[in-house]
């Protein structure tokens, strides 16, 4: 037998029970929303413009983007790799971050460079010269002078070098090096000259044409 006073108190049990259901659906519906948001506003270029546009309100203009000053007397080399932007000019290399502040410079003897880049690694070498550069992040891992001149580099995400040298007795000289700058594979081609080199990303095989 039930009375009035019980029917209310089921009643509000019952509601309060329902908007607590009610709750967690919602809870769960808006989470599922903002992942699937994140996930399309990092892995979709054509939704981030769109979110950045219309939701975000960003307003990407000229004036609102960082710059580096460079002296419009120097003949500067720019070179973009990982977040990171470098100069190169009168044999420095100055490297800035993706707010173009300044955060290392470096000294090398670079003429006419060639860069090469993988993740975090930038390899700078003088082109038809001797010298070249391996920098990782922003420090100087370590620099090299071969017998011959550069024509072709390469380096992979693990910082393993390769270089193709030509103006020796042999048409190309195959030079790859380890990541701590030791030699780790040579090979000489007497009758042919390599136009481009690669290396794997676990630095067992390099190919080259």
């Amino acid at each position: 037998m039930l009375y009035l006073g019980q029917l209310i108190d089921e009643g509000i049990h019952m509601k309060n029970k329902i908007k607590k259901i009610i709750f967690i659906v919602l809870a769960c519906i808006i989470a599922i929303a903002v992942s699937v948001s994140i996930g399309l506003y990092i892995g979709n270029q054509n939704f981030r413009t769109w979110a950045d546009k219309y939701v975000l309100r960003k307003n990407i203009e000229e004036d609102t983007l960082p710059k580096i000053d460079i002296e419009e007397s120097k003949n500067y080399s720019v070179y973009a790799y990982s977040n990171r932007v470098v100069t190169l000019a009168d044999n420095v290399l100055t490297i800035y971050n993706s707010s173009a502040k300044e955060v290392s410079k470096i000294n090398m003897q670079v003429t006419t460079p060639k860069f090469a880049s993988c993740g975090d690694y930038l390899l700078v070498a003088d082109e038809n010269q001797s010298d070249m550069y391996l920098i990782y992040n922003e420090s100087l891992q370590w620099n090299k002078n071969v017998d011959g001149s550069i024509s072709e580099i390469a380096v992979n995400k693990n910082g393993a070098v390769g270089v193709v040298v030509t103006g020796t007795i042999y048409k190309s000289v195959i030079i790859m090096y380890d990541v701590n700058g030791e030699e780790s594979f040579k090979t000489y081609l007497s009758s042919t000259t390599a136009t481009d080199i690669a290396i794997s990303e676990d630095a067992q095989y390099l190919s080259l044409v």
